[in-house]
């Protein structure tokens, strides 16, 4: 039992960690995220795959998560919890994640996460630590990320019971379309004979237009087949932005799929997520339930995600998050070998523009297009090194699903670009 306690106490601060990236802030109101290895080994969240309106249009470092309880009863702000991010490296690279808990009156540290990167600027590892136990015993877990042409398609966690031994506990193996899409992952864990046994897993379906359709996570029953626990389905606007998601989930008087919340979003006039309107599924009709309204700064970085519950009449105060940056003036594609590439407009119908930024050290660049099966089928020899952006052979190509690749020495750079 304490093993089982230890580890949630692992998983829920991993939970925390995770919540890095503002605009991928979609938490629920009244229910936390569930605590299954979704995500706690950095798998992307089916938030994070899809598109919710404009990001910042300046790099930010962020500072602080800060996470507060409205309380009704002294119509007040009470704190909750804050993650607190340091040593950054290049650009956004956290190296440093401190989970606090508000207790008597005072912030107490939970857990820290201890972040190192590749060349590439991807993540190797996570060391988790949890701070509110005694040295006798404090445990540390560590996840282990390994990379293939760039993908991430393995993740092993490692638990440390305070000796110089780390012990494999589990195994996440992912894999990805012609398009570099994430479309599975698998979960299995480590069993008293050395056996990897699977037990949970998400498949990732996309539409025509490459975007993310259905996703669809599954456990294991206890016949040893896979039950599907959970669906969600997507629909956008016409931006590409989502404009619905339909959740479904297991139903305990039938042990069927049914539906259970449904999320409608809203862009405001620059295109940024305005509010999420949240509704529950009753047995017979949509009942609204909450929302989230969001706010952003002049450079577009989220700064806060207010949540409202519906009361009957009204919506009601009940928790709120608040970001802070320290804005960063100057950088350079240079500081790592990953090269950032936009393309617009996207979806295209007709020629599409490729915006980029190499490093000044830069002297050849080559840019190619490759369909969903991998087959390059355009090259574009950058021949202007101090030029940001470049046309792409786009008017001929049958509609569908793209990758656009440059590469520029050590640099290298990728995006999707779909073809209407």
């Amino acid at each position: 039992m304490q093993h089982v306690t230890l580890k949630c106490f692992a998983l829920l601060a991993c939970w925390f960690s995770c919540l890095t990236l503002p605009a991928q802030a979609q938490t629920n109101i009244q229910t936390p995220k569930p605590l299954h290895s979704l995500e706690t080994v950095g798998i992307p969240q089916p938030e994070m795959l899809v598109p919710m309106g404009r990001r910042a249009t300046t790099v930010a470092q962020l500072q602080q998560r800060l996470w507060q309880r409205y309380m009704a009863s002294t119509n007040s702000w009470q704190n909750e919890y804050r993650n607190l991010y340091s040593r950054y490296g290049a650009s956004t690279l956290y190296g440093c994640l401190r989970s606090e808990l508000w207790v008597d009156a005072a912030w107490k540290g939970f857990s820290e996460t201890l972040r190192r990167y590749n060349a590439s600027a991807q993540p190797v590892s996570d060391t988790l630590l949890i701070l509110d136990r005694p040295m006798a015993e404090q445990r540390v877990w560590a996840y282990a990320y390994t990379y293939t042409n760039g993908q991430r398609t393995q993740v092993n966690w490692f638990l440390n019971q305070g000796n110089p031994t780390w012990l494999l506990q589990e195994r996440t193996t992912l894999s990805y379309n012609a398009a570099g899409q994430l479309t599975h992952f698998l979960t299995a864990s480590l069993s008293s004979s050395g056996v990897f046994e699977p037990y949970e897993q998400v498949f990732y379906i996309y539409n025509s237009q490459g975007q993310l359709e259905v996703f669809d996570y599954q456990r294991l029953d206890a016949t040893g087949a896979w039950q599907s626990g959970n669906k969600i389905f997507y629909t956008y606007n016409s931006q590409g932005n989502v404009q619905q998601t339909r959740s479904q989930q297991i139903a305990s008087s039938t042990g069927l799929l049914q539906d259970f919340h449904r999320d409608t979003y809203q862009y405001d006039a620059v295109g940024h997520l305005a509010t999420k309107l949240i509704e529950e599924w009753n047995g017979i009709a949509w009942r609204t339930w909450a929302q989230n309204l969001y706010t952003y700064d002049a450079q577009g970085n989220l700064l806060s995600e207010h949540g409202q519950n519906w009361t009957g009449t009204s919506f009601q105060d009940g928790y709120r998050d608040l970001y802070t940056y320290t804005q960063i003036t100057s950088v350079r594609a240079a500081a790592t070998t990953r090269v950032s590439l936009a393309v617009s407009p996207n979806p295209v119908q007709g020629q599409a523009v490729l915006h980029y930024e190499l490093p000044a050290s830069a002297t050849a660049a080559t840019v190619d297009i490759l369909d969903a099966t991998g087959h390059q089928v355009a090259t574009t020899i950058l021949s202007a090194m101090g030029a940001t952006q470049v046309s792409l052979p786009t008017e001929a190509l049958p509609g569908g699903l793209y990758l656009v690749r440059l590469r520029a020495g050590a640099c290298t750079g990728q995006t999707r670009l779909v073809v209407q």
